[in-house]
């Protein structure tokens, strides 16, 4: 017997090839929040997108609300990636974020990375009815699923 995907697992597109009917996106999906570019002045965005959990959703929203990271994670990924794989129209970034503790010592700042994670970021660069690319799919933290850890968000931010 062949087990039918879940609509979590399949785009819009091949849910309509098996018969699964998904829900409209909510008003404003589709969204651009932000316009930014990578360190090689390539021009990506962000949209507010949606989350639904567990594989499915885009965007800002999923972003924020799912793998609690913020906007200026994803940016700060862009700007300070070790690597950045390309497959079609998709380009992949990965960042290390560092937890670092420091102290002060006769005078002398000393500090310490207590441990590293990676952020990924897939980024979608076809293009849209609106004329502009998909952008930021999403982003999180390898082995962290689904949430990053605050001290994440928070070193983006700081």
């Amino acid at each position: 017997m062949q087990e039918t995907p879940s609509s979590a697992e399949v785009s819009p597109s091949e849910a309509a090839d098996i018969g699964i009917q998904l829900a409209p996106a909510p008003d404003g999906t589709y969204n651009v929040l932000s316009t930014f570019t990578d360190r090689q002045g390539r021009s990506m965005l962000i949209r507010r997108g949606w989350s639904g959990g567990l594989g499915s959703g885009f965007g800002y929203t999923k972003v924020t609300t799912y793998h609690n990271l913020s906007l200026r994670a994803v940016q700060a990924v862009s700007r300070n990636y070790f690597s950045a794989v390309t497959s079609g129209t998709k380009r992949t970034y990965s960042a290390t974020v560092n937890y670092v503790t420091c102290y002060y010592r006769l005078g002398v700042r000393y500090c310490k990375i207590n441990t590293s994670i990676v952020v990924v970021m897939p980024v979608d660069f076809r293009y849209l009815s609106d004329g502009k690319s998909f952008g930021v799919v999403t982003a999180y933290c390898s082995g962290y699923y689904p949430r990053c850890p605050d001290w994440v968000k928070n070193a983006a931010n700081a």
